[in-house]
């Protein structure tokens, strides 16, 4: 009886990564906004970089990735962000910019849909990353 306990609790334990992943595929756990802040706290003590993940609620979904050299201030982070979604995204999909407190603003342009935008990966120590939806 306890090896059946077992197969059966590893089967359901199968099931449910299985729906998890599946979730995740489809982006239901996904949060569209029109408006995206990047806020950036400390300043990057290595070198590294930042993967960003962008999903159009339409369903097309953009990786951008963002080179950091170490001992970056704030400001320098923050334009170096700006450049890679624009370089990176459609022009006629989003408004980025960079506000005066160095964080970084995304804006979808006219009828373009709404996105999510979340940090995949940072290989950057010492450099805080907070995304907020707007």
């Amino acid at each position: 009886m306890s090896e059946r306990f077992t197969r059966r609790r590893t089967l359901y334990a199968a099931v449910a990564c299985a729906l998890a992943a599946a979730l995740l595929a489809t982006g239901a756990f996904a949060q569209y906004s029109a408006r995206w802040r990047v806020q950036l706290g400390d300043e990057a003590g290595t070198d590294g970089s930042l993967i960003f993940n962008v999903e159009q609620q339409a369903g097309s979904t953009l990786q951008v990735f963002v080179d950091i050299a170490g001992g970056s201030q704030r400001n320098t982070i923050a334009a170096a962000i700006r450049d890679a979604f624009r370089e990176q995204l459609p022009q006629d999909a989003f408004e980025i910019e960079v506000d005066d407190r160095d964080n970084v603003l995304l804006r979808k342009k006219g009828d373009a849909p709404e996105f999510d935008v979340t940090l995949l990966r940072s290989t950057v120590n010492g450099l805080r990353v907070k995304l907020d939806r707007r």
